[in-house]
């Protein structure tokens, strides 16, 4: 045992880079037998052989979401209690007061980090009995599982112990992503499939683990599916095993390399198989009928292999390598233990040239993350930008040895500049925010830096005193309601010591001092203590942070590593990374060991002679297949001898980017130039935000500046200290004037060239100069030099960066040298194709600014013909070639840049009109071997820039737009537009790439009033079915007229679709549409001009329903979640939306205002685990797990096994009171049936009975309000509550509560503490969001749950297809001594302004409720549209009600276009199968008729004729 407790402590010691854990992970098995797709259902087991490293411990907290646990056993022979705990499913806890992101954003982050296993929380001081010592963190996770008491002395002997969970998952809102294609014949036939996905550690989604990047284990999988059907995994195929029936198979695989629970993916379906022809260890699979496409996309996939082999001079780190492509992948690539998942879109055949080096980038970003981001992990979140920036290094090497230098140094600088811009508008990334940059040396700190610079590893320093978190010694668990539930485990040493405080964290978010853990968690976004946050999300966690954030941050990840190759050479680079692939390989090497056999049966409870060497190799895990700041800064030094903690402090440590201006004079006398370099938009006085012009996300940089200068007798690089904001320097430059000499100049690359100097200074031999040509350094780069330079730079420069440079500053030069200049850029064969397009665009701005002045035919018209015009008749284009891609690349951009030509009445010249159109005329590619798809879509899209609203309708103001209104071009280009359009439904190409282009351009004609305004054709190319690329492409143009000319209905139809929509890439690119494209309004514009006109969807529904999204309704989707956490911030700012009402969502509590602890547990337990759930052990056989899936009974809804625990509340069904008064008494809420005419059982209303007080509820302006929240129902009849929702409830201490599916968990209680307990399990369909759960507001008592409640809706929140019923009604008082007159009630209505929201049977009737600010009129009467209901009561037509306020809109809306549907056939969902159904679109020539809107089960929008 001495030996024992030896090797835990040291592998405790090893495993503490970032924190101290006290659990590891040896072992894992995952086993999936019910993969079902009808149901969309999976039945699995896993078990988990974990090491306990420390006595004491009595719960294990394991990460699992959505899963149903039937059951958790202990070495087979002990039944485990556990607990289920998610605060995503709530994330504000009920405290809705406020709805600002000032509110919701501390709380967040305390949500994220109570389940993070790698935030082990704050250090504590914890007394004993021999003194003070300090104590670690605990890992927290959603499912925490006691300890028996009869299994304790497992844990003090220190032996490993197995925990099997059995558990399923019904129809995966995340996680899991089934595809079931609808049609005919068997799910192999329509090519069914399923595959795991997810933001990272999203793991836990779909099957129970440690969600941890720093657990790694070896891992053993098994996948029984039916005959078929293909089951791809992590790790070497051993055998395929049938079932008796030959109905079923089996997959086991062996993962034998630890790999962590987020790195385990599974990919199921009926795949075509293809072995590497070069490589026999690399295989790829892919849909049905998708084989020829994946032979030609991976045919070079060795290359990439061979590259970084060589490169790293180590193998591949696996034995396999598989590439699984599938539909409705969220990402393009995404990289797990031995195989990765891409998307069908990067499948192309052989003819088609743009797609190939998106998809060749991809594979290899795949590859080169199996090296650095697989197989060498990271220790915890701040570390991505180790793994993320050394993969993307990688593959920028291979993409420059397969595309060219020219290609990469441009995708550098378009890299920087993306970055420059997200911190420039939003604030400076911090790449490592675990800890703060070492203050500069001064006397005062210089013993604290250097005990800091030796203490490497954060965690074995001292913790810092509770005092920096706002008082108190707050360390893990003091037992506050906001404590984890592994903290208040009975028993538990854990409890009253661990467990980090909500208040904590809370209180550090708002004193701006940051999240302290360990040697410091440095405030969020910032490097100076004490300072604001410039972003509105935590970024401490990936799961509160932006999903742009984390885009730009791989970005400038990749930065920094390339940074980091210039400061200590690619070569000694390199050997870092070997070095760290080394000693990784040895490491995972121990895992195929024979310890590991014995380290398993010794789990069983025999001798377990392997101890040691299982707690070795897990200690050899941790330590050397996981990376760190701290460790990679250490192997640097090993390698190299150079101390780069400055270079990390400065970069990787502080956020932000430097911004340099240059401007020189040369002194003709001194021979010398004079330079000034400025450092701009840095702050006047140290610290962020300081006023004095100062930029965001800029800070001072003070170093090394490369300048470099092209004198006339070559180029000469001189290097400049920069320590302030402003620097001067002297440069004695190395030739003279020449005067009139004739001699050829010497360039950076050794040629000599011929210039032409006379537009120059005589005096000056400083042709142009360069800042940072490197771009070794994070920074934005300006000088100031005269135009002919600029030319001189484009002309002659070899650096692909400069001249792009130039091209940019030459926009600003409008003369004539530059056209010139520019003319001659685009003709150079021998300048890069880039480069002569970006000019090809910017002669378009140089010659609009010289439109009065220029003199011959339009720009780049005679280039066209020279490069591409037949010889003999060179009006007429040849035959397409596109075997010079230099030549391709420029044919498809010269003819969008000419069609933004203007001349001086600011329209498009005929002569370029006729041009474009003569190319669609005579486009011929018959004898090309490449497709000319996406130079058709350009075309299309040259078209649509030719338009302009100035003179094109000559219809007079008011008269019916018809198409004899539209100018003979503006017919000419909608006839080529619709013709094209039709053509893609007969022949249609590559990913529909014309489709896309033409709806693209008719909302161009729409936006300029060519077209009517009408939605509904961009809708039905919007809808399922499409392919995603159309599909994006309508959703564009509907964000784009939501933000021009939409309405709410507008909106909620966008925002259902991204919330709602089965592809889960569309939901999160809408997502971004509506935030950084079309945002319909900003906080910016919309609050801050009091006197502007509010835009239609700025309305207390929009805000409620994004609140409710982001605060519980998104649960399972972090990515998502925070899409709409950028969306409110984008519309509101940090603070309470102007557009809710003052009353305060919930009646203050006494109760609520003293306890500021967030995130109790569903109860405390004040005895052991044993002696509470002892006696309930049950057990779950597959039958049963069979049984139990199976729909539920309406009378199983009232079991008592679906009674919620005590202090557990939906979240999703909770109404509310609204008040004016604080000092009012408790009121009573009950459900009463009425019917559709408002007295019958079919429907349900709210009364508010007497208050406690006495005074009537109405007469003090208490209104209830529902809580938006998810439908239980689907239409039909409302079912009618139990009789116990009815009645009143006590009042009790106000309880923080917790989601549905805490309360089915075995060993949640149904009561307090003494109550009668029973046990609690699981029934099907529990996950599903129940009915209306009512409770007395103001004591936040609990009611039991009904499965068939009534589900309330939130405001404008419908089902698709469905529309919002919205009305005024009264609230009945149930007292009879209190009546009031009809007269009295509308003056209460018209001083309250309250509104309710109610789901009618019918579901159909749209009415038109008062908002703020509007005056009732009538009486009893409520504004309605189809319908005639009054006093709040609706009648039984609502269906009739929906179809004439349908046709009221579309009939009465003036220039919508009429529509005849001839086919019901879906459309083609893959890229390249042609669309079935081919109906055809008639626009009449009177295009302002009245339109209908095609039937919504045709999945293939109808076609066009003009």
């Amino acid at each position: 045992m001495r030996e024992t407790k030896q090797s835990r402590s040291s592998l405790l010691v090893h495993n503490n880079n970032y924190c101290i854990y006290f659990l590891c992970t040896v072992h894992q098995i995952l086993s999936l037998t019910g993969i079902n797709f009808l149901r969309q259902s999976v039945i699995g087991y896993v078990e988990l052989t974990i090491v306990p490293l420390r006595d004491g411990i009595r719960s294990i907290p394991i990460n699992s979401k959505q899963c149903k646990i039937y059951r958790v056993c202990l070495n087979d022979t002990f039944e485990c209690p556990f607990q289920y705990f998610d605060p995503f499913l709530n994330v504000c806890q009920g405290d809705n007061k406020e709805q600002s992101l000032d509110h919701f954003s501390s709380r967040h982050l305390v949500a994220a980090l109570q389940v993070d296993p790698d935030f082990c929380g704050l250090g504590a001081s914890v007394s004993s009995g021999k003194g003070s010592r300090v104590t670690g963190g605990y890992p927290g996770g959603e499912l925490v599982i006691g300890i028996p008491p009869e299994a304790l002395h497992l844990v003090s002997e220190g032996r490993p112990v197995r925990i099997a969970v059995e558990f399923s998952l019904e129809q995966p809102k995340g996680g899991l992503h089934f595809i079931v294609p609808s049609g005919e014949g068997s799910l192999v036939q329509r090519g069914a499939h399923m595959f795991t996905w997810g933001h990272a550690n999203s793991s836990r989604l779909w099957f129970p683990c440690i969600d941890s990047f720093a657990q790694c284990c070896p891992w053993q999988l098994e996948f029984t599916v039916d005959e078929g059907m293909t089951a791809v995994s992590c790790g070497d195929l051993i055998e395929t095993v049938y079932a008796p029936d030959m109905r079923r198979r089996t997959f086991y695989y062996r993962l034998t390399t630890p790999a962590s629970a987020p790195h385990i993916a599974l990919a199921v379906g009926p795949f075509e198989i293809l072995v590497d022809g070069e490589m026999h260890e690399v295989t790829h699979f892919c849909l049905p009928r998708l084989l020829p496409l994946l032979k030609t996309s991976a045919a070079h996939l060795h290359h990439a292999f061979q590259f970084y082999e060589e490169t790293l001079a180590s193998r591949f780190p696996y034995s396999c390598y598989k590439q699984v492509f599938v539909n409705h992948a969220p990402v393009q690539v995404t990289s797990y233990a031995t195989m990765s998942i891409l998307s069908t879109d990067l499948l192309h055949p052989s003819s088609v040239i743009d797609q190939t080096y998106e998809t060749r980038s991809a594979m290899a970003q795949g590859v080169a993350e199996q090296f650095i981001g697989c197989f060498i992990s990271r220790q915890s979140w701040s570390d991505t930008w180790l793994t993320q920036g050394a993969a993307t290094y990688l593959a920028s090497l291979y993409a420059k040895r397969c595309f060219g230098n020219n290609q990469y140094r441009a995708w550098i600088h378009s890299e920087l500049q993306e970055v420059v811009k997200y911190e420039e508008e939003f604030g400076g990334i911090i790449l490592d925010p675990s800890q703060a940059p070492a203050p500069p040396p001064t006397a005062a700190n210089a013993s604290t830096n250097a005990a800091s610079t030796n203490c490497v590893n954060p965690a074995s320093s001292a913790a810092p005193s509770g005092g920096a978190l706002g008082g108190g010694n707050a360390g893990i668990g003091s037992n506050s309601s906001g404590a984890h539930p592994s903290a208040s485990m009975p028993g538990s040493q854990m409890a009253g010591n661990l467990g980090l405080t909500s208040s904590a964290i809370s209180a550090a978010l708002t004193s701006g001092n940051g999240l302290a853990v360990g040697q410091g968690l440095i405030a969020p976004g910032l490097a100076s203590p004490g300072a604001t946050s410039p972003f509105h999300f935590p970024i401490v966690s990936l799961q509160t942070a932006s999903p742009r954030y984390l885009d730009v941050l791989r970005k400038k990840a990749h930065l920094v590593m390339r940074m980091l190759e210039h400061r200590i050479g690619q070569e000694l680079l390199l050997q870092v990374f070997n070095k760290q692939l080394s000693l990784a390989t040895a490491a995972a090497n121990a895992a195929n060991k024979p310890q590991g056999s014995t380290m398993l049966s010794s789990a069983g409870g025999k001798e377990n002679p392997g101890e040691g060497s299982v707690g070795s190799a897990a200690a050899a895990w941790s330590q050397h297949m996981l990376i760190s700041t701290n460790a990679f800064t250490r192997a640097i030094f090993t390698v190299t001898g150079k101390d780069m903690s400055g270079f990390v402090d400065q970069w990787v440590r502080t956020g932000g980017h430097a911004r340099f201006h240059l401007s020189f004079v040369f002194n003709r006398k001194r021979n010398t130039v004079e330079v000034e370099v400025r450092q701009e938009g840095v702050a006047s006085e140290v610290g962020v935000g300081v006023p004095g012009g100062s930029i965001k996300g800029v800070r001072k940089y003070v170093g090394p500046l490369l300048v470099t200068l092209q004198e006339l007798d070559g180029t000469f690089r001189h290097t400049l200290q920069i320590e302030g904001t402003v620097a001067r320097a002297d440069i004695t430059c190395h030739s003279k004037s020449r005067r009139n000499k004739k001699k050829k100049i010497p360039l950076c690359t050794g040629e000599e060239v011929d210039m032409d100097l006379s537009a120059m200074d005589a005096d000056s031999p400083v042709l142009w100069v360069r800042v940072d040509p490197d771009m070794t350094l994070l920074r934005w780069a300006s000088v100031e030099q005269p135009d002919f330079q600029w030319q001189f730079q484009l002309r002659h420069e070899r650096d692909v960066v400069a001249q792009l440079e130039a091209v940019e500053a030459l926009r600003a030069h409008p003369t004539p040298a530059s056209r010139l200049s520019l003319t001659d850029t685009i003709e150079n064969e021998k300048t890069f194709y880039l480069v002569r397009c970006k000019a090809a665009h910017c002669l378009t701005q140089v010659a609009n600014a010289m439109v009065s002045t220029w003199a011959g035919p339009p720009a780049m018209l005679a280039i066209f013909r020279k490069l591409f015009g037949s010889h003999s008749c060179p009006h007429i284009v040849r035959q397409n070639n596109f075997t010079n891609l230099h030549h391709y690349f420029l044919q498809k951009t010269i003819p969008v840049a000419m069609a933004g030509l203007r001349n001086a009445h600011g329209i498009c010249p005929p002569e370029v009109v006729r041009f474009l159109l003569d190319l669609f005329k005579y486009n011929d590619n018959r004898k090309n071997r490449y497709s000319d798809n996406y130079y058709r879509a350009a075309l299309v899209q040259a078209l649509a820039a030719t338009l302009t609203p100035v003179i094109s309708v000559v219809n007079p103001l008011g008269s019916p737009l018809t198409a004899e209104s539209l100018s003979p071009d503006m017919r000419l280009i909608l006839e080529e537009i619709v013709r094209c359009l039709n053509l893609e439904k007969l022949l249609p190409c590559y990913r529909y790439t014309v489709t896309v282009a033409c709806i693209q351009a008719l909302r161009q004609m729409q936006k300029f009033g060519l077209l009517p305004s009408n939605p509904s054709l961009l809708r039905s190319y919007a809808s399922y079915g499409q392919y995603i690329d159309v599909r994006m492409a309508a959703l564009e143009a509907l964000a784009d007229f939501t933000k021009v000319e939409g309405n709410q209905e507008d909106f909620d139809f966008l925002l259902d679709m991204a919330v709602n929509d089965p592809e889960p890439p569309l939901r999160h690119k809408l997502m971004r549409l509506l935030i950084d494209k079309y945002p319909p309004f900003t906080h910016t514009t919309q609050g801050s001009q009091k006197g502007k006109v509010k835009h239609p969807v700025d309305t207390e529904s929009t805000a409620t329903k994004l609140w409710d999204l982001m605060n519980y309704k998104l649960y399972y989707e972090s990515r998502l979640r925070c899409d709409v956490v950028d969306l409110y911030h984008d519309f509101y700012g940090m603070k309470r939306p102007l557009c809710l009402s003052g009353i305060n969502v919930n009646i203050p509590d006494a109760a609520a205002e003293q306890s500021e602890e967030l995130g109790s547990p569903p109860y405390n337990m004040t005895g052991g685990i044993s002696s509470t759930l002892g006696s309930r052990k049950r057990k779950a056989s597959p039958a049963k797990f069979e049984r139990e899936s199976k729909p539920m009974s309406a009378d199983a809804s009232d079991s008592p096994r679906r009674k919620l625990a005590f202090g557990v509340v939906s979240p999703q069904a909770q109404p509310e009171v609204l008040t004016d008064d604080d000092r009012l008494g408790l009121v009573t809420v009950e459900i009463v049936d009425v019917g559709d005419d408002g007295v019958g059982p079919n429907s349900s209303k709210v009364r508010v009975k007497e208050s406690n007080s006495g005074v009537s509820a109405v007469e003090s302006g208490i209104v209830v309000k529902e809580e938006p929240g998810i439908r239980g129902v689907e239409g039909g009849d409302a079912p009618a509550p139990s009789a116990s929702l009815q009645s009143s409830m006590p009042v009790q201490v106000k309880q923080e509560y917790f989601s549905d599916n805490s309360a089915s968990l075995p060993g949640i209680l149904s009561g307090q503490p003494g109550d009668a307990k029973a046990p609690t399990g699981f029934e099907p369909g529990m996950f599903k969001k129940e009915g209306v759960m009512l409770q007395n507001p103001a004591a936040r008592a609990n009611a039991p749950s009904s499965g068939n409640a009534t589900a309330s809706v939130a405001p404008g929140v419908t089902p698709a297809g469905k529309s919002s019923s919205s009305h005024k009604s009264h609230a009945k008082v149930s007292s009879s001594k209190v009546k009031k007159k009809k007269k009295d009630k509308k003056k209460h209505r018209h001083k309250h302004k309250h509104r309710h929201e109610h789901k009618h049977s019918g579901g159909g009737s749209k009415e038109k409720g008062l908002g703020p600010g509007e005056k009732a009129k009538g009486g009893e009467k409520s504004k309605s549209k189809g319908t005639g209901s009054k006093g709040g009561k609706t009648g039984g037509s609502g269906n009739k009600g929906q179809a004439a306020a349908s046709e009221s809109k579309a009939g009465g809306k003036e220039g919508t276009t009429q529509v005849k549907d001839e086919t019901g056939a879906a459309g083609s969902s893959g890229p390249l199968q042609a669309a079935e159904g081919k109906g055809v679109l008639k626009i009449k020539e009177t295009l302002s008729s009245g339109s209908t809107s095609p039937s919504p089960e045709h999945a293939n929008p109808p076609d066009f004729s003009f």
